[in-house]
């Protein structure tokens, strides 16, 4: 089957946006801000159950940041209205900026503790010239990490200075711990905490604890490569680790690896499973405020990894011991997510809430906002989120959670069907400066249009509703021929609307039976216009996203295959229609067209689902096409000719070739059918071309 989403897809595709999945269509999200499922691909703006809880997090610790959420340029995809975490992540941080992960390994620092290894001896006063560059050219014959090669004292290195064979018993320590030789490892590197020179002095009681927590590292997971709860786990080896880091901060509590040994005692409480200690570090962390927006993107991933447990993570999971308003809100956040393809979870509770107000401190903004979603998204009491959140539409920008509250705010008069809601959202939308809000905002006011009955509003002058991407989904989804045929001759939108927007009057309309409409409305395709079938809107295949988002309108004129059954042009076609709705070989050669030009399983004869944008009927008359339904009236016809009926007899037993699945639309028909129909061929028609092309039915 293919996917429903084909033009979303190839829209979304077309202005930058999300990752197109198989050739079955692209992976997009549901266009909504109600939802309260987890959508990967449909992060918004606001503080949201839907949302990535890395999304949530981002969004929050941007208030902490004087100038907020600063993304780099989006290009075209500047048009998102909503995201995956990646597109977020890479606008905030390039993939080629960095090769981090939220658990990395101990390799990441090899080639900067070389550096820092030759800047050390360099500096050493103690240690003669001829030392100097052989100890430096041993340790950069080391790059290779968790290798044997080069990972012992190179031969031929002379070192006869004290300094110089502390230097070495490093360099033979940091060999050690590069190829995983943890116990070697740990005793080169104590060796040295009372070595005179105080690089060595420090950096060694440093790696003592890092070479502590890789050995406690190593041994965490079972023979299938998972990761073993934590108390199955070497906790002696874990707190030999907590041990040596505490050491460390304790000798050197403002120091070149303080803040590292910081964040690696986070690792340390994972490993040990004390969720209150790793909790109370990440909080720290978040109330010290970050230096960058890549520094809250990284203790994000992190925090997300190893205090939530991931995404996938189901909602009942318990995350007992968080400290901090931030984590709690993400938290609870997560928990109010509904779950439509399970019974497995039951979302937090009001009264679990309310337990946590002095959990949130001073920060009573926030714990109102989580009791407000938690009253629209799990109680849909949209009263009681009117009460907790006053208007404040009016302001000149808004911060994330103030963008959330109004965004809370506006769903619930929307609930409550509250005559003010369109203009609550559009006193809103000036204010909406900071990334993806004013497409948030768009997307209620677009929503709000289309189900209330006046979808032709998104589209008249002026409307507030410029996004293409909500503009484009409503036109194929959603939109009547009166507003197509209005669009595809609007002088004053971008071509590729005018584009989109006559495709699918013409598709539609030929496709349900509005010949004399088609025959006028196909004059407007210019000469020159796109139609290779390939890039038809009913095949949203990833190969060729940027293909695809040209509509072919030219199909229409100048198809470039009419089928088997020697058609003449489309147009001909058509007009015999429009004089004869019943006529045999016009009909068959209109199948022929739609089975030739990608046409069958047209995706855009229903709602969108998830009841987001365009979840509403269509408002296109007539019903789906279906050659299936075709070649039964040929069949059944008695003007029909024998060469007519016997194509229409092999094209009804192909619609289940190969897989016994009907491949045409309309109602299926039982395999004692599809024999009959093989067999009036073959008996009826037996010297037809198609008889004897036919040699089995499915």
């Amino acid at each position: 089957m293919r996917s429903k989403y084909g033009l979303l897809g190839i829209a979304i595709a077309a202005i930058g946006g999300v990752v197109l999945a198989c050739a079955d269509g692209p992976s997009v999200p549901i266009l909504s801000l109600e939802k309260s499922a987890y959508d990967p691909d449909g992060n918004s703006a606001f503080l949201s159950p839907a949302n990535d809880s890395r999304v949530n997090m981002m969004l929050l610790l941007a208030d902490r940041r004087p100038d907020g959420l600063q993304l780099l340029p989006a290009g075209k995809g500047a048009a998102l209205i909503m995201f995956p975490w990646a597109t977020l992540k890479n606008r905030i941080e390039p993939p080629a900026a960095s090769q981090t992960d939220e658990n990395p390994g101990r390799c990441q620092t090899n080639v900067s503790g070389i550096e820092a290894f030759t800047a050390a001896l360099a500096s050493a006063r103690d240690v003669p010239a001829a030392e100097k560059a052989a100890l430096i050219a041993a340790r950069r014959a080391s790059a290779e990490c968790a290798t044997a090669a080069g990972q012992a004292v190179a031969p031929g290195v002379s070192v006869a200075s004290a300094d110089g064979q502390a230097f070495a018993a490093y360099l033979n320590g940091t060999r050690a711990f590069y190829r995983g030789d943890f116990p070697a490892a740990g005793a080169s590197f104590s060796s040295l905490i009372k070595a005179d020179n105080a690089w060595l002095r420090e950096t060694a009681l440093y790696m003592v604890a890092r070479n502590a927590l890789n050995k406690a590292q190593s041994t965490i997971f079972d023979e299938y490569g998972s990761i073993l709860p934590a108390e199955k786990r070497d906790q002696q080896a874990v707190a030999a680790a907590g041990a040596a880091f505490e050491a460390y901060l304790k000798a050197y509590p403002r120091s070149q690896y303080t803040g590292s040994a910081q964040g690696l005692m986070r690792r340390v409480y994972w490993l040990a499973g004390d969720n209150a200690r790793l909790s109370a570090a990440y909080d720290r962390s978040l109330r010290g405020g970050a230096p960058s927006a890549v520094a809250d993107l990284h203790l994000s991933q992190e925090i997300d990894y190893k205090l939530f447990g991931n995404e996938e993570a189901s909602v009942s999971s318990s995350t007992p011991g968080i400290e901090g308003s931030i984590l709690i809100a993400v938290d609870d956040l997560k928990k109010m997510r509904s779950q439509p393809d399970s019974d497995c979870c039951t979302p937090i509770t009001a009264a679990e809430i309310d337990a946590q107000r002095s959990k949130f401190g001073s920060d009573i903004v926030l714990f109102d906002y989580v009791r407000a979603a938690h009253a629209y998204f799990v109680q849909h009491k949209a009263g009681q989120v009117l009460r907790l959140i006053p208007d404040a539409s009016h302001q000149r920008r808004f911060t994330s959670l103030e963008f959330s509250r109004q965004i809370l705010r506006g769903m619930a008069l929307e609930a409550n069907k509250d005559a003010n809601a369109r203009q609550f959202w559009v006193d809103l939308l000036s204010g909406a400066v900071g990334p993806y809000q004013h497409a948030a905002v768009e997307l209620a006011i677009a929503m709000h249009d289309e189900r209330s009955g006046a979808l032709a509003r998104v589209f008249e002058p002026n409307s507030p509703v410029t996004n293409p991407t909500i503009r484009e989904v409503l036109l194929t989804y959603t939109a009547g021929p009166d507003l197509l045929r209005r669009q595809a001759q609007n002088r004053s939108v971008p071509q590729r609307e005018r584009d989109v927007a006559l495709y699918l009057l013409l598709a539609k309309g030929v496709q349900r039976g509005f010949y004399a409409d088609f025959l006028r409305d196909v004059r407007a395709v210019p000469p020159d216009a796109h139609n290779d079938a390939a890039s038809s809107f009913d095949d949203a295949s990833a190969e060729f996203a940027e293909y695809l988002s040209v509509p072919a309108v030219g199909l229409f004129v100048r198809p470039p295959n009419l089928g088997d059954f020697s058609c003449p042009p489309l147009g001909n076609t058509v007009q015999a229609l429009a004089t004869d709705p019943r006529a045999s070989t016009p009909r068959i050669c209109l199948a022929e067209f739609i089975r030739s030009n990608g046409f069958d399983h047209f995706a855009y004869d229903g709602p969108l689902e998830g009841n987001g944008l365009a979840g509403t009927p269509p408002q296109f008359p007539g019903v789906p096409y279906s050659r299936q339904a075709v070649y039964q009236g040929v069949i059944a016809d008695p003007r029909t000719t024998a060469d007519e009926r016997a194509y229409a007899l092999y094209r009804a037993v192909r619609c289940y070739a190969p897989s016994g699945i009907n491949d045409c639309g309309g109602k299926d028909v039982d395999v004692s059918q599809r024999r009959a129909w093989f067999k009036q061929l073959k008996t009826s028609y037996p010297n037809s071309r198609w008889a004897k092309v036919s040699e089995l039915y499915w």
